[in-house]
């Protein structure tokens, strides 16, 4: 039987991941080196031999860090994209000094990516493929087994990922990231090009041995093969066979998510775990949850470290609710009650909360992402009343309360008494007392007076100065739907 052609051997990849179809429009990241080159004639090859209605378009993003060189790669680009007469995007962005001392690679990576994701969206698409191939594959298991990864990094890459490099902005939907060449060999794709003859970029940087993917590259890889020719092919089968494990414990625990946020056209922006039943796990069971919950979260365990999955892990012990622990990338681990949650910090919605007030006058209502809060003139009638549950209205003395109120956030330190409660006490602690959850108590809204006295929160109860009473003579309701 005569061996498959390369571009048989990716199509055949292709479907079997089902990375697109036949009228899918793929974007391929572009640099002009010889992985990328030869994937897009490869899927050149595939459209025109095997499904001729899917499209392809190019994108290329100069990073304008290896001055002529850079230059020379995107003049490459754009007059290989015209010899193969296919659309091209491409952008440029002076990353030295968006990156101003944070690392320079993560930079420039995550600005590729964005980049990346904004063209799919520009052209209609949420397909993005990327060159890698069965040599990064081994290389990254290599620097994730030395950095000591857990199952999840040591699976490596994976053929086919959803992700939004956007984090949680939401006016990005989430791409598809795929990886057609995951199974081809770097040589594979050397022959391949040569037969073609067709030359491609070569980045003087991929010769520095400062960079550890290029240590391992140049001075690792080449003493393993001489150990076992076939090693860059044994340590990928060992990735797949990582995954697969992955994979069957993410269907053994399922039930532990309680929920992803993952309805058809929304967005993943948060995933809770049921604490009890992530507790019950044996520790490794337990610890590599947590993992598989942050990688489904942003895409990936980049800057993870065994450190952070044992904060997190703590988390699960008695007494934490209420507590949270700060990830890289932005990303939250918090505890509320009986589930742990991840998600992303917005630290604009922070600074929202710390400084926001309205006001709300009578006859008015007000409506944040929890509540609408309505202050209204109350003549005396029972049914009105037992249309809402106590703890979500307040009848109020409005010669007390006067006709304007204030709506605010918590802020450090708040306190009032409470209707038949003994005395003062924090805002905090009966937030706690009312099992509000900790990702809602900053934007739990709290009804004071013009002068900042809190008169009334949902379910926190109304204070007792506010409060109708026997002599009042005018009536106002609050109400929280």
């Amino acid at each position: 039987m005569s061996k498959l052609l390369l571009n048989q051997q990716i199509w055949l990849f292709v479907q079997y991941n089902k990375m697109f179809n036949e009228t899918s429009t793929v974007l391929v990241a572009l640099s002009g080196g010889p992985d990328s080159v030869a994937l897009v004639l490869l899927l050149k090859e595939i459209q025109e031999l095997y499904c001729n209605q899917f499209k392809i378009h190019l994108a290329h993003l100069n990073h304008l860090l290896r001055g002529k060189e850079s230059e020379n790669d995107e003049e490459f680009v754009h007059n290989f994209a015209a010899q193969n007469n296919l659309p091209l995007t491409i952008d440029r962005l002076a990353v030295a000094e968006i990156a101003k001392g944070a690392n320079l690679e993560a930079t420039a990576r995550e600005l590729r990516y964005q980049f990346l994701q904004k063209t799919a969206q520009s052209i209609g698409t949420n397909i993005i493929a990327t060159a890698h191939n069965l040599n990064d594959q081994a290389e990254t298991f290599l620097m994730r087994l030395i950095r000591g990864s857990g199952v999840s990094g040591l699976s490596g890459i994976k053929p086919i990922l959803k992700v939004n490099y956007f984090k949680s902005n939401l006016s990005y939907p989430t791409v598809n990231l795929i990886r057609p060449l995951l199974s081809t060999s770097r040589s594979e794709i050397e022959k391949y090009l040569l037969e073609k003859k067709q030359m491609a970029c070569i980045d003087s940087s991929n010769f520095s041995t400062k960079l550890t993917r290029n240590k391992i590259r140049l001075e690792i890889l080449p003493k393993l093969l001489e150990i076992n020719p076939q090693a860059i092919s044994a340590i990928a089968r060992t990735s797949e066979q990582l995954r697969a494990w992955q994979e069957l414990l993410n269907n053994k625990t399922n039930n532990l998510i309680i929920d992803k946020n993952n309805a058809e056209n929304k967005e993943v922006n948060e995933i809770r775990l049921n604490v009890k039943e992530l507790s019950d796990l044996p520790s490794i069971l337990r610890q590599q949850k947590i993992r598989d919950a942050i990688e489904q979260l942003q895409g990936s365990l980049k800057r993870l470290t065994s450190t952070h999955i044992a904060a997190v892990d703590s988390l699960l012990s008695a007494n934490k609710s209420g507590k949270k622990i700060e990830l890289p990338n932005k990303l939250l681990a918090l505890r509320e009650f009986n589930q742990l949650v991840f998600k992303y910090k917005d630290e604009s919605d922070v600074t929202k909360q710390e400084k926001f007030t309205v006001d709300l006058l009578l006859g008015q209502s007000f409506e944040n992402k929890i509540f609408t809060i309505s202050y209204e003139n109350y003549v005396d009638d029972p049914n009105r009343i037992n249309n809402f549950s106590k703890d979500y209205f307040a009848l109020v003395d409005l010669e007390a309360t006067g006709n304007k109120l204030k709506v605010r956030f918590r802020h450090p330190g708040d306190s009032y008494q409470v209707v038949n409660h003994k005395g003062v006490e924090k805002v905090k602690d009966l937030m706690l007392e009312k099992r509000i959850a900790l990702s809602q108590r900053a934007f739990w809204p709290l009804v004071t007076s013009v002068e900042d006295e809190i008169i009334w929160s949902p379910r926190l109860g109304l204070a007792t100065k506010f409060a109708a009473n026997s002599k009042t003579r005018h009536f106002a309701i609050i109400i929280a739907k």
